[in-house]
């Protein structure tokens, strides 16, 4: 119990009201609300020396807690309500508040009390009448968890056991939040369906798999759930289990015919969500059941991406074990090795079988970056891009040509498409082969021909 020195020796407590009050403020807030109470005291006081000595005799030591401050109302010519007038006022506001009546129907639902229901509707009342936020005396009892005072509404009024309140939250979805289990049953065999969302569309499946509650995952699918339902992110209870790393409710979920390949919004699977977040049983699960180790979200970027920004090593390990692709960039052109090697943990990489594409201008960023080379790192690039077809630079690479703005010019040569009569140079020359491109000169072809042939003339 927090208690206040009031006087030499002697020693209040604190109410609960008022030390949540205090609690809340920061230690500047503190010092601050000290500050004005000085500042104050020293103008609303008596004037004369007499007056000043015989006023603080008879009051209160001033401290700076909030509740031991004087409720007396500034003085008309004051300014604006400082730090300590404002917190006050709120708190007096909450008081007030807490001392209006209570409603004798929440009263009776809070206490259990169904026979006090049962004489209100006896002498009339109706009990099926929403408040302002269109709560009905059903809501609170799902609320609560007063089972018999549900079950007393519901026999009353029968047809509301699917209304919704103003967020569109029906008696079931609350008693799913609160994890009543109880009343969550009875909802349900009563008919209450199961799949009725609120305004984020979340139904009370995916509330419960939000609050790890496995029971109330285990009734709600036993009543024909949607384990695929999406809430307004595009999330099924699967992700939001797997966020959770919560293998039990992910195997209700899956053997209940959750798809481990929903994809939200944005185009992230569970999987994705478990390499994103760390999860590694939740990821063991799901390539267990099927699940594609290269999932890739709408930006391109995959699992194994994600993994590697987050520094997730066991999950990279695990992704990489299971014929993760590592050579997937992203929309940016960046590899997982990229962005692995920018967080210092790239030796996780070094068993990686090496990039077969042809050609790869994407391995040679780190070697052009580096202070050695920089300087001749647009020329280079502008050499490799007269000999491959359409290449998506990586944005480490579009950085350090930007960087120059001579290199203009080669940032634009690589944007796809490229010419077609540089791309019919390069299956010409192909065609020739390596060891015969020697002998160009030596052909009975035209000289302009050979000169396009040997990039004499990149025009």
């Amino acid at each position: 119990m927090a208690t206040e020195i009031s006087a030499p020796g002697t020693q209040r407590a604190i109410g609960n009201e008022e030390y949540s009050l205090y609690s809340s403020l920061s230690e500047e807030e503190l010092v601050q609300m000290a500050i004005e109470q000085s500042l104050a005291d020293k103008t609303r006081g008596p004037t004369t020396t007499e007056a000043s000595l015989s006023a603080r005799a008879n009051r209160q030591p001033a401290h700076f807690y909030p509740w031991t401050r004087s409720t007396a109302p500034p003085e008309s010519g004051s300014a604006h309500l400082g730090l300590f007038q404002g917190v006050m006022q709120k708190y007096n506001r909450n008081k007030a508040s807490q001392m209006a009546p209570v409603d004798p129907v929440l009263k009776a639902i809070k206490e259990d009390d169904e026979e006090a229901l049962k004489a209100m509707m006896k002498a009339g009342r109706n009990l099926a009448e929403a408040n302002k936020e269109g709560w009905l005396p059903l809501h609170e009892a799902a609320y609560y968890g007063q089972l018999s005072c549900l079950k007393a509404l519901h026999r009353a009024y029968p047809a509301t056991i699917d209304q919704r309140t103003l967020q569109e939250e029906t008696a079931l979805y609350l008693a799913t939040c609160r994890g009543h289990l109880d009343c969550l049953q009875s909802l349900l065999q009563a008919g209450a369906e199961p799949d009725i969302s609120n305004k984020s569309r979340e139904t009370p499946l995916y509330k419960a798999c939000e609050r790890k509650n496995v029971e109330a995952v285990r009734i709600l699918v036993q009543y024909n759930a949607d384990t695929n339902h999406r809430c307004n992110r595009g999330w099924t209870a699967l992700h939001e289990s797997v966020s959770r790393n919560d293998l039990e409710v992910m195997e209700i979920l899956v053997s209940s015919g959750a798809k481990v390949e929903s994809k939200n919004a944005y185009g992230i699977t569970p999987l994705f969500v478990a390499a994103q977040s760390g999860q590694l049983e939740a990821l063991r699960f799901l390539a267990k059941h099927g699940a594609d180790i290269n999932t890739q979200a709408s930006d391109s970027a995959s699992a194994l991406y994600e993994a590697c920004k987050n520094e997730h090593q066991l999950v990279v390990e695990f992704l990489l074990s299971q014929g993760a692709d590592a050579n997937k960039a992203n929309k940016d052109g960046m590899l997982p090795l990229h962005v692995a090697s920018k967080k210092g943990n790239y030796s996780r990489f070094n068993d990686m079988p090496a990039c077969d594409k042809a050609p790869c201008v994407v391995q040679f960023c780190e070697i052009l970056s580096a202070p050695e080379v920089s300087r001749w790192a647009g020329p280079i690039i502008d050499v490799l891009l007269d000999y491959v077809g359409n290449v998506q630079l990586c944005s480490r690479l579009k950085e350090h040509i930007d960087s120059y703005e001579d290199w203009a010019v080669i940032k634009e040569k690589a944007e796809p498409p490229r010419p077609l009569t540089h791309l019919c140079r390069l299956q010409v020359r192909k065609a020739i082969g390596k060891y015969r491109l020697k002998l160009l000169d030596t052909l009975p072809l035209p000289g302009r021909l050979i000169r396009y042939l040997k990039h004499e003339n990149t025009q």
